[in-house]
């Protein structure tokens, strides 16, 4: 059985990951979400929601044992040694049905998957799919776009952004850079031409 191709798309939060996605999905492309991984695997009573409360202490469940996700947050992304702390925990288990996906996938025979992961190099996943591409955007429209979304002030947006890897960083371990700082027509625009190349690498990879 043929292996699906698999590309990752990377970037700081709020840069457009998702709707890049969404417009591969447009296209009929399947797609993975790891944020939605991430919610799984810490499912009450879950192996790894037991790691996180011995790590960051029983105040991040509800009363009801559910994730607490606010109060985890306040933890976890404060400063980099916790969010490291929380990355090896949730890790192992987000890349374990990462892989439980991939393989449905392949044995319905799909060609292609696009994966959203914001933790791409920090998870080790970066070895382990075929293209990287990361969107990326200026400060500024990551702050506006965050506050907006996920409604958090000013200061909340600029820590949960300085904490994640930047595009300086990320830009030579990629393979295709993707810029979010016009209309979403222009971005989708660039997005086009992506999916033109990433067609054109799926029928090489055919022909081998």
């Amino acid at each position: 059985m043929k292996k699906i191709i698999t590309v990752a798309f990377v970037g700081r939060s709020g840069s457009g990951k998702s709707l890049a996605v969404k417009y591969f999905q447009s296209k009929g492309v399947s797609s993975i979400d790891c944020d939605i991984l991430a919610r799984r695997v810490v499912d009450t009573g879950s192996s790894c929601l037991i790691e996180l409360t011995m790590e960051f202490g029983d105040d991040i469940l509800n009363p009801d044992g559910t994730l607490n996700r606010t109060a985890l947050a306040a933890k976890a992304f404060n400063n980099m040694d916790s969010k490291t702390k929380l990355d090896s925990i949730t890790h192992p288990y987000i890349l374990l049905e990462l892989q439980n996906e991939l393989d449905i996938l392949t044995e319905k025979g799909e060609k292609l998957c696009v994966i959203e992961a914001p933790a791409l190099f920090e998870s080790g996943l970066n070895e382990n799919v075929d293209k990287i591409v990361l969107i990326s955007s200026e400060y500024e429209n990551l702050v506006n776009r965050i506050t907006s979304r996920d409604e958090i002030d000013i200061k909340q947006a600029k820590t949960r952004i300085d904490i994640q890897l930047d595009d300086e960083t990320l830009v030579n371990k990629v393979d295709f850079v993707i810029y979010n700082n016009g209309s979403d027509q222009d971005f989708f625009s660039s997005l086009d031409i992506l999916y033109e190349n990433i067609q054109e690498y799926i029928c090489i990879t055919d022909k081998e």
